[in-house]
């Protein structure tokens, strides 16, 4: 046999036992991005779920938060009410309680099979944390302390610091896929739920200049169902079920969908770009954990109203804002801010994503070994 051939022969068994010996790599971020055959659906990805390079983005959020009262039960306006904007002057409806500002941070993670305990080709995280201050709806300024003037408590408020949420996809015959949050069956009656309707992933409607993406979510599950958070302290939920409606509209132009025509595989996405997209939030919920109001007391909803954008990275974020968080002294203790200026690296498959409500009872109420009850008993 000739030398030539011989080398080729001893390069190719080479290669065999590479392949043989190490499993072959998960698809990257970008290979699943490739994989959807859509043009709708990579511009879908690109617009609410991450960055297909694998690196964050972010959206910057600002809004309201305002009280809502059911047949205005406690009409005529509570003494001490900041106002509202009903001309007649009656009522509580409407009232501003907070402003409301913030971010979320997401980028793609591996998803493991728990079965192989290897990384999936198919299926991916979303991975996203996210902090919102409660503001003063006059100055902006951060809030530390907040006195209801229903009940006349002044407690402490605690921001929005939700650590980890996951989110799981799936990309099956060039199909970009939603498949539900880590630990959470998106199934009515079955311990939890949460049932949505809208255009996840799908084809967007089409208004004016703009792609329209929406999804209508409405959660309902107990703080225990399951053991999903664990937690037997109904706090001022009633029956210690979580109800709420969440309302999200996505806005991208059009104009994007001739860079999604342009890519192809041998050629790369240039300039790993972002669209401009804009996003509104709408939610109605229960009153905070540390606003000390039950529901089975207190017939009343608080409503937010937020306007977001979508920006490529932390360093995009309003100046302002980033000297809040760095000066904020946060009431659960410290708080990495280099480390939540990312998204998580990694998802952990059977931790719950967190809530108000599991953040409140796990660093609030457990350190104290208190009840929600006698929380809000140690600020009358």
């Amino acid at each position: 046999m000739k030398r030539r051939n011989l080398k080729k022969l001893l390069v190719l068994f080479v290669l065999f036992m590479a392949v043989g010996v190490y499993p072959l790599q998960a698809a990257s971020p970008l290979d699943l991005y490739y994989q959807i055959e859509s043009p709708e659906q990579r511009l879908y990805f690109r617009t609410a779920i991450a960055r297909p390079d694998g690196r964050d983005m972010v959206y910057y959020w600002k809004g309201s938060v305002y009280l809502s009262v059911p047949g205005d039960v406690f009409a005529p306006p509570y003494p001490g009410a900041p106002g509202n904007y009903y001309a007649h002057g009656g009522g509580n409806g409407g009232t501003p309680l907070f402003g409301f500002e913030g971010y979320n941070i997401r980028r793609v993670v591996p998803y493991v099979d728990p079965e192989t305990g290897l990384e999936s080709d198919t299926d991916f995280i979303m991975a996203t944390r996210e902090i919102v201050f409660y503001t003063d709806p006059a100055t902006g300024e951060v809030l530390d302390e907040w006195t209801n003037p229903l009940t006349g408590k002044t407690t402490p408020v605690i921001p929005v610091l939700n650590e980890y949420l996951f989110t799981r996809y799936r990309v099956e015959n060039g199909e970009l896929l939603y498949v539900g949050e880590i630990n959470f069956p998106v199934a009515p009656d079955v311990c939890q739920s949460m049932e949505f309707t809208g255009t996840i992933g799908t084809s967007p409607e089409i208004w004016g200049k703009n792609y329209a993406w929406y999804a209508d979510v409405f959660p309902r599950y107990r703080l225990n169902d399951c053991g999903r958070y664990g937690i037997d302290d109904p706090m001022n939920l009633k029956d210690g079920k979580y109800t709420s409606t969440e309302i999200f509209d996505f806005y991208t132009p059009k104009h994007y969908m001739r860079r999604i025509l342009r890519e192809d595989r041998p050629h790369p996405p240039r300039g790993r770009w972002v669209p401009k997209t804009s996003l509104t939030w709408v939610r109605e919920g229960p009153t905070l954990p540390w606003m000390c109001m039950s529901e089975e007391e207190y017939p009343l909803r608080v409503e937010y109203h937020v306007r977001s954008e979508l920006l490529r990275s932390w360093h995009q974020m309003p100046e302002d804002f980033k000297a809040k968080m760095e000066a904020y002294d946060y009431p659960l203790g410290g708080l990495d801010f280099e480390g939540w200026q990312q998204a998580p690296e990694t998802y952990i498959p059977d931790r719950p994503n967190d809530t108000s409500w599991s953040i409140f009872y796990s660093k609030v109420l457990e350190p104290a070994d208190q009840t929600w009850a006698e929380w809000c008993a140690s600020y009358d």
